[in-house]
C-alpha cells in the first residue's frame, strides 16, 4: 500500500508480531467470515498499531471528523487484536456479527458482517448516542479517506526555561552517566535529531540500555529504532553491527516486558537490514 498509514514507532502497544497466514485463517474461521484483502495487506506491512493518518471525515460540511488513533492487528491470541471483539461486544452491548478494528469505551470502528460474510462495509458506533452508522462501503475506501491534520501533527514536549535542550558530546556523556530522567530524555532527543557520530551515540545508548528506569530505556529504544530504520541504510558500512546487537540483547533481557517487546521489534527490523 503506497499511502503512509502507520505512525512507525518502537513504543507501540497495539503492534503485534508479524502477521502470519495461519493467524488470518484462524481468525476467519473463528468469526466465520472473510477479512477484507485490503485489511490483510496493510497488516502485512505492520500488524496493527498507531496511525499516521488518524482522522476520518465524518461530517465534511461541518468540518467534523472521527479520531481513529490505531488499528487492531490479527493474532490467534484471544487476548489481543481483533479477537478481543467478543469481549468488548458483550462489555459495551454492541451489535453481534461485527469485528472491532479500532476504538474504546463508547466509540468503535467496525467491520460490519451483519448481512454479509465478506467485503463488509465499515460502521461507526457511538454507544452513548445510540448511533450505528455506515461511514465507508469497504475497508479500502475507509483507508483511502483517512487523513492527517497538518495543523496539529506534532506533540510538542513541554520545555521550561531552565531545561537544557542542546548538548556537546562531553555534556551528553555526563547526562547519560547520570540518572536525571528529564536531562537524559532531552539529550537523547538532541542527538537523535542532529548529525552526530552514530557509533558514539550507540556507545551511549548501550549504557542507557542497562538503566533500571524503564522511561530512560524506552527513550533509548526509540533512539535505536530511529538509527536502525533510517540511519543504518545511509551509513551501513560505518555503523558497528555488534554494538547494535549488544543493545538489542539488553532490551530483550530487560526486566520490563514492554522493553523486551521493543527489543524483539528492533531485532526483526535489524535482521532484515543487516548484510
Amino acid at each position: 500500500m503506497s499511502k503512509k498509514v502507520w505512525a512507525r514507532s518502537v513504543l507501540d502497544e497495539y503492534e503485534l508480531e508479524a502477521l502470519e497466514d495461519k493467524a488470518v485463517k484462524y481468525v476467519e474461521q473463528y468469526f466465520h467470515v472473510k477479512l477484507p484483502q485490503a485489511y490483510i495487506s496493510i497488516l502485512k506491512e505492520q500488524n496493527g498499531g498507531y496511525l499516521s493518518t488518524n482522522k476520518f471525515p465524518y461530517s465534511p460540511e461541518e468540518n467534523e471528523h472521527i479520531e481513529i488513533e490505531f488499528l487492531y492487528g490479527v493474532s490467534s491470541n484471544k487476548n489481543e487484536g481483533i479477537l478481543q471483539s467478543s469481549y468488548f461486544i458483550k462489555e459495551w452491548g454492541l451489535p453481534n456479527n461485527i469485528v472491532l478494528i479500532s476504538g474504546s469505551g463508547e466509540r468503535w470502528i467496525c467491520l460490519d458482517y451483519r448481512s454479509v460474510n465478506e467485503n463488509p462495509p465499515i460502521i461507526f458506533i457511538d454507544v452513548e448516542l445510540e448511533l450505528v452508522e455506515q461511514i465507508a462501503t469497504s475497508f479500502d475506501s475507509f483507508i483511502k479517506d483517512l487523513y492527517r491534520d497538518k495543523h496539529n501533527n506534532n506533540i510538542q514536549d513541554v520545555v521550561f526555561e531552565d531545561d537544557q535542550t542542546e548538548f556537546t558530546y562531553e555534556e551528553g556523556e555526563k547526562a547519560f552517566s547520570g540518572n536525571n530522567v528529564s536531562k537524559i530524555s532531552f539529550a537523547i532527543l538532541h542527538f537523535t535529531n542532529t548529525n552526530v557520530d552514530t557509533n558514539w551515540f550507540l556507545v551511549q545508548l548501550n549504557k542507557l540500555a542497562s538503566k533500571k528506569n524503564e522511561f530512560i530505556v524506552q527513550d533509548a529504544a526509540e533512539a535505536l529504532y530511529e538509527i536502525v530504520e533510517v540511519k543504518y541504510e545511509i551509513n551501513k558500512d560505518e555503523i558497528d553491527n555488534n554494538l547494535i546487537q549488544q543493545i538489542i540483547d539488553k532490551f530483550k533481557n530487560h526486566f520490563d516486558t514492554s522493553v523486551q517487546n521493543y527489543g524483539k521489534k528492533i531485532q526483526r527490523m535489524f535482521d532484515k537490514k543487516r548484510p
